[in-house]
């Protein structure tokens, strides 16, 4: 939530009710989305977190694959 302080400044609740007084200038906030953000997908770090981890999983699941693959291949041509 945005207001102004007593002081002029703006002042902001977070999402946790906290109340955040005495910032003068917002664009030293985090939450703000800084350039051209006409017809772009604006990414979070929650978003970029969440893209991480699946393609860290996506990596391991295919590690796993090769690795038994190759298991799999020793065995049969041991078997010969």
């Amino acid at each position: 939530m945005l207001g102004f302080g007593h002081d002029g400044g703006l002042k902001f609740s977070t999402s946790e009710g906290q109340n955040i007084e005495g910032i003068k200038n917002i664009m030293f906030n985090a939450r703000v989305v800084r350039g051209n953000t006409y017809a772009s997908r604006v990414e979070t770090e929650s978003d970029r977190r969440k893209q991480y981890i699946l393609e860290r999983n996506r990596s391991d699941r295919q590690d796993r694959i090769k690795r038994e693959r190759r298991r799999i291949s020793s065995l049969v041509s041991y078997r010969k």
